[in-house]
């Protein structure tokens, strides 16, 4: 990887969520915590990205981009940091975001509630892609999946954490 392509200081740890790689900086953490934001609801938002990957696909690298979650009523900063993959630093988080910014934004689709699989993880139709993942999972003794769906490799993820 070219230096100018990974931008990152105090990075602590990588999120693969589903083709997306989501660098975690320390400074996120602390804006997260100083902000009182529920950590819940980061991680809530973060997994919704992939219902974005079009959108964030079209990014140039090093591009910043803020991601708005309504149903938690949040705002992460992202920064695309490869342009190659679908791979982006976490910036800042900011809850009730209310100041205007030159820099662009994508609000994540709404899903509904009732939704989720195992109440973990949201699903835009009928959570099929997860039980299949699940089910995959769990009958290769918890193994993680790479596919090129994000829902069967979010229902193997939870197979894998013993759920």
């Amino acid at each position: 990887m070219r230096a100018k392509e990974f931008m990152v200081e105090g990075a602590i740890g990588t999120l693969t969520i589903g083709n997306i790689s989501v660098v975690v900086d320390d400074h996120a953490i602390e804006q997260v915590r100083m902000r009182n934001i529920d950590p819940k609801s980061v991680d809530t938002a973060l997994n919704k990205l992939p219902t974005i990957q079009d959108q964030l696909s079209n990014m140039d690298s090093g591009s910043k981009i803020w991601i708005r979650d309504p149903g938690t009523n949040i705002s992460l900063g992202l920064r695309r940091i490869s342009s190659n993959q679908l791979r982006f630093q976490f910036k800042t988080a900011v809850q009730n975001r209310t100041y205007q910014s030159d820099t662009e934004e994508i609000v994540l689709p709404e899903q509904l509630e009732e939704l989720t699989f195992m109440g973990m993880s949201q699903c835009t139709k009928d959570c099929s892609g997860h039980r299949a993942g699940y089910a995959w999972s769990k009958a290769r003794g918890g193994a993680t999946a790479a596919s090129w769906s994000p829902s069967f490799n979010r229902g193997a993820d939870i197979a894998s954490q013993g759920y």
